[in-house]
């Protein structure tokens, strides 16, 4: 989007609004703002993301300057409603006002930092009005890496670890902190629910998607086709209880719910260009649900089957190593509360949720950057995927891999 194009969007009253709210937070005399495009169509599909640099000037020269991320919704009416925008932005600005500080305190205790969530500076849930406002981690030098280029094992390892590290969290607050705990009990799925998945706009695009899936295995062994049926069958049934918090009993922590590679961001060494840290973005879709669902998103959706292949096992023993090290940490005893035998439980329980998120949305993940089309109730995003099939190997041995490791695996 050009800059004069973020420049008229901001001169719209409510997030005027906003600017002059952080600019006094900040206690900036003299503010002046240069706002640009913090990410493009292909690396968001929900809404906008900018740039907003805050200058402080004093007799014409500059005398600080500070940058921020300022996430706004689709203008459009039909995307709006079609990606739910309201409940995403209320999701995520509850996990930021609410839960963070939670989390933060019980830290606290410990010596500790929630060193993976970027700042937050405010916002609104108005309806029409919905922004959040945070902290531009890429002036600490944390960068969003080419979702096309999938994650390699330097990258998933850290991901995985940082998870363990969000999840023990969750733990630790159930057995420290009961009273404060049961916020998550109150959570309601944004996504994955009856309203949503049994509308005749999931059902149509669900059929081209199983269309999809059936040309990629056609190849195969039957039997790679006749497990795909079995799934489809009662699919929509078994990922709402998926998302139930009640079915992952007494292991249900807060998940990041959307934990695909465009929502990590990373930062190197510089003489090795190795992975070192990471941070966590875009909880519009957190929910209160088993770490399985949080493990199964990231292996499937950002990874491809060479990894899978050679690092899988070992990637679920980083996240438990990770996990038990902090739970620890943080006073509690990770055997007593989520051994690790209950963990490969739960990965084989809730296989489900893994086939689904392939099936809906692998096609959005793997989309070249001048190819995304809108993603709304047009269903354009669809239309012609059984032609993409023939001409986008990546997007075919993506869909082909993902399901046919997840048959192997016994997970669908």
């Amino acid at each position: 989007m050009p800059e004069q194009i973020c420049r008229d969007y901001f001169e719209e009253d409510f997030l005027q609004n906003q600017l002059m709210k952080l600019v006094k937070s900040l206690n900036v005399i003299r503010p002046k703002f240069r706002v640009s495009l913090a990410s493009d169509k292909a690396d968001n599909f929900v809404g906008c993301v900018y740039r907003v640099v805050v200058s402080d000037e004093n007799n014409g020269k500059e005398c600080s300057r500070r940058s921020f991320i300022f996430k706004a919704p689709s203008r459009d009416w039909s995307r709006r409603r079609f990606m739910q925008s309201s409940l995403l932005f209320a999701r995520e600005t509850l996990f930021y006002e609410t839960v963070v500080p939670i989390f933060e305190d019980l830290l606290k205790e410990r010596g500790k930092s929630l060193d993976f969530v970027p700042k937050y500076y405010g916002g609104s849930t108005v309806e029409n009005e919905e922004t959040i406002i945070l902290e531009d981690l890429s002036t600490r030098g944390f960068v969003l890496r080419d979702r096309l280029r999938q994650l390699d094992h330097a990258h998933a390892s850290l991901a995985v670890r940082y998870l363990g590290r969000l999840h023990a969290i969750s733990f630790a607050l159930r057995d420290q902190r009961p009273d404060e705990f049961r916020i998550f009990s109150g959570m309601r799925e944004d996504v994955f629910r009856k309203e949503c998945l049994e509308t005749e706009g999931y059902r149509n695009r669900e059929k081209v998607f199983a269309q999809c899936v059936r040309t990629v295995l056609q190849d195969e062994d039957p039997y790679y086709t006749e497990r795909f049926e079995e799934f489809l069958k009662d699919s929509v049934e078994k990922v709402q209880l998926c998302c139930r918090a009640e079915t992952a009993e007494p292991y249900s922590a807060l998940n990041h719910g959307d934990c695909w590679s465009n929502n990590l961001l990373f930062k190197y060494n510089e003489a090795t260009n190795e992975p070192t840290a990471m941070y966590f973005v875009d909880f519009q879709v957190s929910r209160y649900v088993s770490p399985a669902l949080d493990i199964h998103y990231l292996l499937y959706c950002s990874c491809n089957q060479k990894l899978r292949s050679a690092y899988y096992d070992k990637l679920i023993e980083e996240y438990y190593d990770s996990f038990s090290k902090y739970l620890r940490e943080l006073g509690s005893d990770p055997n007593k509360l989520f051994p690790m035998e209950a963990l490969q439980e739960q990965l084989k329980k809730f296989g489900t949720f893994a086939g689904v998120a392939c099936l809906i949305l692998i096609h959005m993940f793997t989309f070249g950057r001048r190819d995304v089309p809108n993603v709304d109730a047009s269903n354009d995003d669809v239309k012609c995927l059984q032609e993409r099939l023939k001409k986008d190997h990546f997007y075919r041995e993506t869909l082909h891999d993902c399901f046919k490791d997840l048959i192997d695996r016994n997970y669908i």
